[in-house]
């Protein structure tokens, strides 16, 4: 049981790590900063008024499919492990409840 227990511990970490909003910012900031640099990059290497535009419109487009993609990639990596963790759980309940059971069935025999 000791492995269950220390599985869970683990998970519970995993997921403590994960909502872990400073870590969350700096990895979004970072790719935003990055997005934009070269958004505008692109942009100012041609002069074209028109390519220009579409390309701060891919960038803006890049930005938001990255914000999203992080978005959808947090809520699966939460539900996995929120699954996980009530798993463990269950096992772990139910291993303690039988544990019980087995303890009031011996003393019951005993009597």
């Amino acid at each position: 049981m000791k492995l269950v227990e220390d599985k869970l511990k683990q998970l519970e970490k995993e997921k403590q790590s994960i909502n872990d909003a400073g870590l969350a910012i700096a990895y979004l900031s970072q790719e935003i900063r990055k997005n934009v640099s070269d958004s505008v990059e692109k942009a100012n290497a041609t002069d074209s008024v028109d390519q220009r535009l579409q390309s701060l419109l891919t960038g803006l487009q890049t930005i938001m499919d990255t914000t999203n993609n992080f978005s959808n990639e947090h809520v699966k990596k939460l539900f996995v492990l929120d699954t996980k963790i009530s798993v463990l759980e269950e096992i772990l309940e139910s291993y303690l409840s039988d544990a019980t059971d087995e303890d009031e069935n011996e003393e019951h025999e005993l009597s």
